[in-house]
C-alpha cells in the first residue's frame, strides 16, 4: 500500500516535479535501501547517492536538483508518516549554516518489510 501511494500519488502535491517520475518510480529500491541506509542521520546529497538509481538529469545537472527531488517527494512524505525523523546540523562554513540530516525510525522497521527471496541457482552462474 505504501509503494502504490508513491506509484499513484499526483507529485504535484509535494512540490515542483522537476525529474518527471523520479524517483518515485523506483521506491521500492529506495525503502530497501532506506531501511539499510538510514540506521543513522544521514543528509539528503547522501541519501541520493546510497539509495536511489540515478538518471541522466540527476548526473548532468548543475544543481543538486536529486537531492530536492528526494527531498521533496520521498523523504518528506516518510516524514508525514512517522517513518524518518529529521535533525539540524551546523556547517561550518556555509551560507546556509545548516543543513537537513535524516534517520529512519522505528516505526520505519514495523511497516517497511520486505521478503526477498531468491531462486536457487541451477547449475553455472556463468
Amino acid at each position: 500500500m505504501l509503494i502504490a501511494s508513491f506509484w499513484r500519488g499526483n507529485p504535484y502535491d509535494f512540490g515542483r516535479v522537476l525529474l518527471g517520475v523520479w524517483p518515485r518510480h523506483d521506491i521500492g529500491v529506495i525503502l530497501w535501501s532506506l531501511g539499510v541506509a538510514a540506521v543513522d542521520w544521514q543528509p539528503t546529497e547522501a541519501l541520493v547517492r546510497i539509495c536511489t538509481i540515478p538518471i541522466n538529469g540527476v548526473l548532468e545537472a548543475d544543481s543538486d536538483v536529486g537531492s530536492t527531488e528526494m527531498e521533496a517527494h520521498v523523504l518528506r512524505p516518510l516524514l508525514w508518516l512517522g517513518l524518518v525523523e529529521p535533525r539540524q546540523a551546523d556547517v561550518v562554513g556555509s551560507r546556509h549554516g545548516s543543513r537537513q540530516l535524516y534517520r529512519k525510525t522505528d516505526l520505519f522497521d514495523r511497516v517497511v518489510r520486505f521478503d526477498v527471496t531468491l531462486e536457487p541457482a541451477a547449475g553455472s552462474i556463468h
